[in-house]
């Protein structure tokens, strides 16, 4: 199940109010960070887990464990969070999974050359919008990688994605990707496993 909420960066007015809502495990997370505003985006993230975890009947979070890569450790379902300037997403499954989110952004060609394979870049010189296309595709790595749970340790030029004029997603086998494109001027990415141990681990 994904959920997303949107904000504005004028919001970090409120970050005291955020503060006292939030619970401890996020509110140490989110002193760490420096800036309000990345700091606010912490915060709302967390808040939509514990809306997400209240939703879908689980018991609130009171620690998060983390594995050597950083992905969250629980115990009876996964979740995973993204968040980015104006938006926070939050993925629960009972199977390992991702998610990112990303406003549409320009690539350079040093980086497209780093982070994308040849077939990629071919897909995005012919679609209408390249730079939507390769947000699109670098947020179904992020995704992948998320719900995989290596993190950026494996190279996003190891990995091949396409997306169909339908928006259908093809990826590494093992994984379930939907992509979608809204709110509008954003990518956000969803990779579930096909099993409750992801593919690969």
């Amino acid at each position: 199940m994904l959920y997303a909420v949107t904000f504005t960066e004028a919001d970090s007015r409120r970050l005291p109010e955020l503060e006292a809502l939030s619970s401890p495990w996020r509110l140490e997370r989110a002193a760490t960070i420096r800036p309000v505003e990345a700091r606010l985006r912490s915060l709302s993230a967390g808040l939509l887990l514990d809306y997400a975890l209240r939703a879908e009947g689980y018991p609130p979070l009171k620690s998060v464990s983390l594995g050597p890569y950083g992905q969250p450790l629980t115990e009876g379902f996964y979740f995973s969070l993204s968040h980015c300037r104006g938006l926070a997403v939050c993925a629960l499954s009972k199977r390992p999974v991702g998610v990112d989110a990303e406003p549409v952004r320009h690539f350079s060609h040093r980086l497209r050359e780093r982070v994308f394979t040849a077939e990629e870049l071919a897909s995005a010189e012919a679609h209408p919008h390249p730079d939507a296309y390769l947000t699109g595709l670098w947020t179904l790595k992020e995704s992948y990688l998320k719900a995989k749970g290596t993190g950026l340790t494996q190279s996003p030029a190891s990995l091949c994605f396409s997306v169909a004029s339908d928006g259908s997603v093809q990826g590494p086998p093992g994984f379930s990707y939907r992509l979608y494109t809204r709110p509008s001027g954003y990518r956000i990415a969803l990779s579930e496993a096909h099993t409750a141990k992801p593919a690969g681990s």
